[in-house]
């Protein structure tokens, strides 16, 4: 598992970003993002489930745009979900994620989908 080692490794030297939105005085959610080479970035969201719906849909892509912005080089982000989990994948299409492709017996042992968003296609 290197790249969870890579990853261990970012994090430690403080190359993530992370966004914890605030809505109504309350924490929303939380989107962090690790950049990497050529322009990706490999990221996760989570939106608390008060605000799920068109509320963290439109969180989610605000914090992709403030990625975009405040990390110029970044020009996709990816992410995983499990094939089994349509409602997540529902989620991440609606925030602006498109399906790329499948990572096979990726998620504890399970297909996952590999999603992407992409600069070009952010209307924040």
């Amino acid at each position: 598992m290197h790249w969870v080692n890579e990853l261990h490794e970012r994090i430690t030297a403080n190359r993530v970003v992370a966004f914890a939105p605030i809505v109504d005085g309350k924490p929303a959610g939380l989107l962090w993002a690790v950049p990497a080479e050529s322009g990706l970035a490999f990221g996760h969201h989570f939106i608390m489930p008060e605000f799920r719906g068109w509320t963290g849909f439109r969180i989610v892509r605000a914090c992709l745009a403030k990625l975009f912005e405040v990390v110029p080089d970044v020009t996709h982000v990816l992410g995983i979900t499990p094939v089994r989990n349509r409602a997540s994948l529902v989620a991440a299409q609606k925030a602006g994620f498109a399906k790329i492709g499948v990572l096979p017996r990726s998620y504890d042992g399970e297909d996952a989908w590999i999603v992407a968003h992409t600069r070009e296609n952010d209307n924040g």
